[in-house]
């Protein structure tokens, strides 16, 4: 009996730990003194700069980086791309003159696996640049 109490109580710990996406951990972001959100497959945050510097320089270390560009829209403000073995969505929404949210999306495994250390490594040197 305590053996299947033990064994519940390590498989609900096991099935918590592995729910991805439930939490979010809110940091702070290098240079522009921003936050941002950071999900098991995401990272998003205000930051400010223009859209079309954002979505540009988004793009161009996309291409730096040597991602296979699947789509863009400048309109929508998308991009998603191939990168090393990983789906990679970008998306960017004007807020004000001066200011956009930005979310990235990293998945890997034929996207069946979220990749938040992947999102978090574009963020990071997106922010850098901007």
């Amino acid at each position: 009996m305590r053996l299947l109490r033990f064994l519940t109580g390590l498989l609900i710990i096991l099935m918590l730990l592995g729910s991805y996406g439930c939490a979010v951990l809110v940091a702070g972001a290098v240079g522009a003194g921003a936050a941002y959100s950071l999900t098991a497959d995401s990272v998003s945050g205000n930051i400010d700069a223009s859209k079309s510097k954002t979505y540009n320089t988004f793009r161009q270390i996309l291409t730096e980086e040597g991602a296979k560009i699947i789509s863009t829209n400048y309109t929508d403000g998308t991009i998603k791309a191939k990168l090393n073995n990983r789906a990679i969505y970008f998306s960017v929404e004007k807020l004000t003159e001066r200011a956009v949210h930005i979310k990235i999306r990293a998945r890997k495994g034929y996207e069946l696996l979220p990749d938040g250390q992947e999102a978090l490594r574009l963020y990071k040197k997106l922010i850098s640049r901007l």
